[in-house]
C-alpha cells in the first residue's frame, strides 16, 4: 500500500485514476482536498484506494494522545527514515530489516 498524509497533489492523482467511486458521505472532491488533514491510501495493484479528509484528527498511541505538532513531526521523520532505509538497503550502511519499511516498497528501475 502507498499512504500519503496531507498531500493534495496525490489526492488529485488518485481521484483522476479511478473511474468507479463510492462516496460514503456526500461531499465534493475539492472539499476533501481543502481539509486540514487528508489521508490517502492506494493498493500497489492500483485497483483500490481511499481518501479521507477532515478538520480534526486524533492519533492515540500506547503513550496517549499525540498533539498536532507531534503528528506532523512524526509523519515527517517517518518519511525521512523510510527514504534513508531504502537508499541504504543493500549497502554497507544498511539498516537491520525493518518490516514496516519492507511493506511499502519504492518503485525503482534498479530493483
Amino acid at each position: 500500500y502507498m499512504f500519503e498524509f496531507n498531500n493534495a497533489k496525490y489526492v488529485n492523482e488518485v481521484f483522476g485514476k479511478y473511474k468507479n467511486k463510492t462516496i460514503i458521505k456526500d461531499i465534493k472532491e475539492d472539499a476533501i482536498v481543502s481539509a486540514k488533514y487528508i489521508l490517502t491510501a492506494e493498493a500497489e495493484c492500483e485497483k483500490v484506494a481511499f481518501v479521507v479528509g477532515g478538520d480534526q484528527l486524533e492519533v492515540l498511541t500506547h503513550s496517549g494522545k499525540l498533539s498536532e505538532d507531534d503528528i506532523n513531526e512524526g509523519a515527517k521523520r517517518w518519511g525521512i527514515y523510510w527514504r534513508d532505509y531504502w537508499d541504504k538497503r543493500g549497502t554497507k550502511e544498511a539498516y537491520e530489516k525493518d518490516y514496516a519499511c519492507e511493506v511499502t516498497i519504492p518503485i525503482k528501475d534498479d530493483n
